[in-house]
């Protein structure tokens, strides 16, 4: 959307694709113009004016959203990575102690 100017993109009363470019009134798209993500976007709208939903997008919400939601995905990685730090460490510690004693009780075993 962004890179080609769209701000908006709705659904219009008789079914067509408005697209709202930068600066610029908003142009009712003919079906059989439409690129196959176009065509994506109609049926899309289609389904959700159904289920009586908001039937456009905004290139500003939709930005929001998936900074949002993104962050949302970072913060949670970082969170699983510290919770899993100090039993990792732990767990390693404990393996490391336990060669070190087979090794101890070998070598005393075998008189050295």
């Amino acid at each position: 959307m962004k890179k080609e100017g769209i701000v908006n993109i709705s659904l219009n009363a008789s079914g067509n694709l408005a697209i709202e470019y930068s600066g610029g009134q908003p142009q009712i798209a003919n079906d059989n113009n439409l690129t196959d993500e176009q065509k994506e976007i109609k049926k899309f709208f289609q389904q959700v004016k159904e289920q009586n939903g908001e039937t456009y997008f905004n290139r500003n919400e939709l930005e929001q959203f998936v900074n949002q939601t993104n962050n949302e995905e970072a913060k949670g990685k970082q969170e699983n990575g510290k919770d899993l730090t100090i039993p990792v460490v732990i767990g390693m510690g404990a393996i490391i102690l336990l060669l070190v004693g087979v090794i101890v009780y070998k070598n005393k075993k075998r008189g050295y």
